[in-house]
């Protein structure tokens, strides 16, 4: 008989981190594990849907990295060397404003719709700035709260980058979707208007 998938070790409200501590399933960490794998997911269907190649590549290159992220999560702080660097914060902002160039000004809000690939790339979106925020406090209630040396404190402040960076370059993939397909956004307002 194969291996059952199930455990039953969370059937308790508990679950375990990949360093063998207990966890409770509303914690921190197990929110900021819950949203990353939602958001691998939602990138995942956005790159399912996806018919522009660079666009496909660039997702599944950015799934990878939300997985070191995960296991970073999910064995602090007795691993933490999750592979996401400045380095990889400003390959996507080369991404972000090497698509932006190609396309018209951005000048007013976009109402997500106008194709299935580009709504699809906005719901990675708007789930990638949850998975941010969850991230964010994961960091501020527990990581920083451990002893832990100046260099994870570096790796942590890059990975939070990134995560702020990766919804830009999701909110960019969708107008670049709607661009490569040659459908217009669906646009309501200009953006002056948003603090009026």
């Amino acid at each position: 008989m194969p291996h059952p998938i199930y455990t039953r070790r969370g059937d308790a409200g508990e679950t375990r981190t990949l360093a063998g501590r207990t966890m409770k399933k509303g914690s921190a960490q197990a929110r900021a594990l819950g949203a990353l794998d939602e958001l691998n997911a939602a990138m995942g269907l956005a790159r399912a849907r996806c018919v522009e190649p660079a666009i496909g590549e660039g997702l599944l290159a950015q799934q990878r990295k939300l997985y070191r992220l995960g296991a970073v999560v999910a064995s602090f702080p007795e691993y933490h060397n999750h592979d996401v660097t400045s380095l990889d914060v400003a390959a996507l902002e080369r991404t972000i404003d090497g698509w932006t160039e190609a396309m018209p000004p951005l000048g007013s809000f976009v109402i997500p719709g106008a194709s299935e690939p580009e709504a699809t790339l906005h719901v990675a979106r708007t789930v990638c700035r949850r998975a941010e925020r969850e991230f964010n406090d994961w960091v501020s209630e527990e990581a920083q709260g451990t002893d832990v040396a100046d260099e994870v404190a570096a790796a942590l402040a890059d990975a939070l980058a990134y995560m702020n960076r990766l919804s830009d370059f999701l909110f960019t993939a969708a107008r670049y979707a709607n661009h490569c397909a040659g459908v217009e956004d669906e646009r309501v307002g200009p953006m002056s208007d948003a603090g009026s």
